[in-house]
């Protein structure tokens, strides 16, 4: 186990069994994905918690529960990102394995904005504390 430790002995109202990936988000009025593309600039981008199971946690832990999670990341900086933002929300990460033969999933979002598309930061992604 690495990334700011912690060690269970504690009790629990929740525990969570689930998925711990980020979500890389891409926002862009014209973002649009052409085939062929070799690269393509975009107006914004941001690395927010993802994975239900980990959205689920920052949500129980923002009501005031004593809550854990149970799941599996990549020795790298995705893992330690998500070890770490759940970390700052109050959610217990003893449960997380650090495990260096995988890499941490990444879901990508993309996001287009435009004057009919309001933007609302945050989401229900555990962003707001």
């Amino acid at each position: 186990m690495r990334f700011g430790e912690q060690r269970p002995g504690r009790d629990l109202d929740v525990l969570v069994l689930g998925d711990v990936n980020p979500d890389l988000v891409l926002a862009d009025a014209e973002l649009d994905v052409v085939f062929g593309q070799a690269e393509r600039l975009v107006g914004d981008a941001g690395l927010t918690i993802g994975g239900s199971g980990a959205i689920m946690a920052c949500a129980a832990a923002r009501l005031g529960l004593r809550t854990a999670i149970a799941g599996v990341v990549g020795d790298d900086l995705f893992g330690e990102f998500m070890v770490c933002s759940l970390q700052e929300r109050g959610v217990d990460t003893s449960g997380v394995v650090v495990d260096g033969a995988l890499r941490t999933g990444v879901t990508v979002v993309r996001e287009r904005r435009g004057p009919r598309d309001p933007h609302l930061p945050g989401g229900d992604r555990g962003d707001e504390r």
